[in-house]
């Protein structure tokens, strides 16, 4: 799935304040750009009635698929009402569109019906929510080498634990850099060594794999019915990973509640690398006793679905015990998702603890029963390639 359609707001996003008649900067060109990628142009506007509109738009040299107005829709912007009628009369679903505007309404409009938003910083320079675009041009790229991807995931899991839980588990790209070792130093040293990021092209290298990662969660559709979003902690009390910033945008934008102490790590822990070098039990342990479920959100979690990110996944020992602490604290759905993923294979593990209060921390002891499977996720060697090829043209676009 790929994006099929954009949604414009009208004043100012398109055309500069009315009475004028003359488009933003770069506005003409972006229309242009994505039509010609087969992507279906709406234009939203209050005020009608819809002929003036077009008439102003096409003055402007704005060609659509179809202008809407309240006159027929029946109520003003911020109802789920416009985008609704989008869907039905243009057969497409809430994730095969985005929005682009400049105002609360209009991340209202968006919000209301789960559907991307993009903040139009060349009309209004300040917006409370929505990803900032800051030129048409920005627009013009992201779209067409992020937001057009086919392939989503390069590896998945979908089974279940030896207590039948579900599991999945998915990951955009491999660990090592979808194949270019350049870009796998890059990405380790801002997601790992939090050094500052480099640029890819026009933007910067976080901003692209978030964005992209952002964009493997839209059109999968994961983000619908998602009641928090949370994330790995680091391996210190009050260490915070470069996604954070990403992600809480993500979830505002999708009306969810973005956590980022929902698992919280209680005492410094050993580094993940040099844990597992001492063994798979002795890296289950190292995460079970410096992490637990943050006590704040005591009775919230209970059949809730959970949302959870990591920057990589490995053989498991981190991932995996952060899972047994969200099914204990009462979660019915864990959907973990990753950047990159090392290896094909990973351990899963079920725990079993007398007493257990996934709330404090737990000291592995007698009390500890755990099972252990090693289980093989599926691979799209296609999502490596779409992923790089998107790399190597964003590094010589500019905006």
């Amino acid at each position: 799935m790929a994006i099929k359609g954009v949604i414009f707001d009208v004043s100012k996003t398109l055309i500069k304040p009315y009475p004028s008649s003359t488009a933003a900067p770069g506005v003409v060109d972006l229309i242009n750009h994505l039509r010609s990628l087969g992507i279906k142009i709406f234009a939203f506007e209050n005020d009608g009635p819809q002929s003036k509109v077009e008439s102003r738009l096409q003055t402007c040299g704005i060609y659509f698929d179809e202008v809407v107005t309240s006159k027929e829709i029946g109520i003003n912007k911020g109802s789920p009402a416009w985008i609704d009628y989008i869907k039905v009369m243009h057969s497409l679903s809430a994730n095969e569109l985005i929005y682009i505007g400049d105002s609360d309404l209009d991340m209202r409009t968006a919000s209301q019906s789960r559907v991307l938003y993009l903040h139009a910083g060349w009309a209004s320079p300040q917006g409370k929510y929505g990803i900032l675009a800051p030129t048409p041009k920005w627009v013009s790229v992201v779209v067409q080498h992020i937001f057009l991807k086919k392939h989503l995931w390069f590896w998945q899991l979908n089974t279940s634990d030896s207590k039948g839980f579900p599991v999945r588990k998915l990951a955009m790209i491999d660990g090592n850099g979808a194949g270019d070792e350049e870009f796998k130093y890059l990405m380790v040293a801002v997601f790992k060594s939090k050094t500052p990021s480099t640029k890819v092209g026009p933007i910067l290298l976080a901003d692209f794999v978030m964005l992209h990662l952002l964009a493997s969660i839209y059109f999968e559709g994961i983000y619908q019915d998602i009641d928090f979003w949370t994330i790995q902690p680091g391996h210190s009390p009050n260490s915070f990973s470069p996604m954070t910033q990403h992600l809480d945008t993500a979830a505002k934008l999708f009306r969810d509640k973005y956590k980022n102490d929902l698992i919280q790590r209680g005492t410094l822990a050993i580094n993940s690398r040099d844990a597992r070098k001492k063994g798979f039990l002795e890296a289950l342990k190292n995460q079970l006793e410096s992490t637990n479920v943050n006590p704040l959100y005591r009775g919230q979690l209970q059949g809730k679905n959970i949302l959870y990110l990591d920057d990589f996944i490995t053989a498991g020992p981190t991932t995996e015990i952060s899972r047994n602490l969200l099914i204990e604290a009462g979660a019915s759905k864990i959907t973990n998702v990753s950047i990159g993923k090392y290896g094909y294979d990973i351990n899963l593990v079920s725990l079993t603890i007398n007493g257990w209060d996934a709330f404090q921390s737990t000291k592995w002891d007698s009390k500890v029963q755990y099972k252990q499977q090693l289980v093989h996720g599926s691979t799209n060697p296609l999502a490596l390639t779409e992923f790089l090829t998107s790399y190597n043209t964003m590094l010589h676009e500019t905006i």
